[in-house]
């Protein structure tokens, strides 16, 4: 069975791609929550710091992720580019802290959902936007 050989410059197109759905995935959850939801507004305020809590923690463990597994990764690559390894690394990483940054925007939509206000929602929101957008996979 052939091996998968991984290319430097496929993996940063690949990339790419899966920022700009998951961006553009964010940005249509929030679109969503900000069109579909037209109730009055509750006392979510237990929610919300629960879900500030939980956001926090998964953008903390998105960084830590990514400074452990890019950060080498990238050392790697900027001499040896053919690292099979490495460069695996670095996609997974990349992938990784994608999916976390993304996963803090729905938090802003359920709370949204919920009861919660356009104000309430919005640190979630910009935290997760702001997340993906500073993290564009870069050539290492």
């Amino acid at each position: 069975m052939p091996q998968l050989v991984l290319k430097l410059d496929s993996t940063i197109r690949a990339g790419r791609i899966l920022h700009a759905v998951l961006l553009l995935a964010a940005l249509l959850n929030i679109f969503m929550a900000e069109v579909f939801s037209h109730h009055e507004p509750h006392d979510v305020h237990v929610i919300w710091v629960g879900f500030l809590v939980n956001g926090l923690l998964i953008a903390g463990i998105a960084l830590y992720f990514r400074i452990w597994m890019l950060a080498t990764a990238a050392e790697i690559l900027r001499t040896k580019p053919e690292d099979q390894f490495a460069l695996a690394r670095w996609r997974f990483g990349n992938i990784l802290s994608f999916v976390l940054a993304e996963s803090i925007v729905p938090f802003g939509f359920a709370l949204r959902f919920i009861g919660g206000t356009s104000l309430q929602c919005l640190p979630f929101y910009i935290a997760g936007i702001a997340m993906m957008i500073l993290w564009f996979p870069r050539r290492p």
